[in-house]
């Protein structure tokens, strides 16, 4: 059997090599995706990928114990930025990617940042109050006894 000969390739006709699907993909994601949407959509990922070494919820959730007995209050405004499953995670990016765009584009980077910043805060202080006043009313026997007789749990 005579040996198989391959012909010596041309370098100079074989063109530019074809770029990196990943990369072209990420700087089309950079370039369409508006500043605050994208840092809001990058730390969620971050957040939901920093979930397979350690808790991230339980160092960021808004969790009345710790943002109020013990004035922890980055809480209130982090609390947003978890993501601890993956149907969080295509929800976030389903909602951030169509409205998020609209939104950032429409209003600006910086009207859009002071909304977010804004009403995060007020959403996660009427948590505090209702949870702090509902443990303050039912941890008392006054208040624990009407419940259960109400609900004819005793």
């Amino acid at each position: 059997m005579p040996p198989v000969v391959v012909p010596p390739r041309d370098n100079n006709n074989a063109g530019p090599p074809q770029p990196n699907p990943v990369l072209t993909a990420y700087e089309s994601y950079c370039r369409d995706t508006p500043l605050v949407t994208r840092y809001v959509l990058n730390v969620t990922v971050l957040s939901f990928s920093a979930g397979f070494l350690f808790s991230p919820a339980y160092l960021l959730a808004n969790i009345p114990i710790f943002t109020i007995f013990k004035f922890q209050l980055y809480r209130i405004i982090t609390s947003p930025l978890i993501c601890t499953d993956i149907l969080s995670l295509f929800f976030t990016f389903m909602g951030f990617m169509n409205h998020g765009v609209k939104l950032e584009v429409s209003n600006f980077n910086v009207v859009c940042c002071v909304d977010n910043i804004g009403t995060n805060p007020d959403y996660n202080m009427s948590f505090l109050i209702s949870s702090f006043f509902s443990q303050t009313f039912y941890s008392s026997n006054q208040w624990g006894q009407h419940s259960l007789q109400y609900y004819s749990l005793h």
